[in-house]
């Protein structure tokens, strides 16, 4: 099975201090392995990533440019939901 890596991008909750997802999403990305997402907009504030295989998501540190192994990096379980708060511009890469 080929793995697939969604990403959900999401304005913040109206209330910060609650732990849910808002919807609609503002975009649903799709990401094969070490496929490259899109930058996420200005109004992107949180993203969900899923995973169907576990491996490491990877963030740009620079806007607009795409992860180039040397960003942020974090290990992701398989078939589990990880939130991120993001900035305008960043790129995500599933490795």
């Amino acid at each position: 099975m080929a793995n697939e890596c969604k990403v959900f991008e999401m304005q913040v909750p109206r209330n910060p201090h609650v732990p849910v997802c808002t919807v609609p999403f503002l975009a649903k990305q799709t990401l094969s392995t070490t496929g490259v997402s899109a930058a996420f907009t200005k109004s992107t504030q949180l993203i969900r990533i899923k995973s169907s295989l576990a491996g490491t998501v990877e963030f740009s540190t620079v806007a607009g440019a795409d992860p180039d192994g040397t960003g942020m990096t974090y290990p992701i379980e398989a078939d589990k939901a990880e939130d991120f708060s993001v900035r305008p511009g960043t790129k995500v890469r599933f490795v």
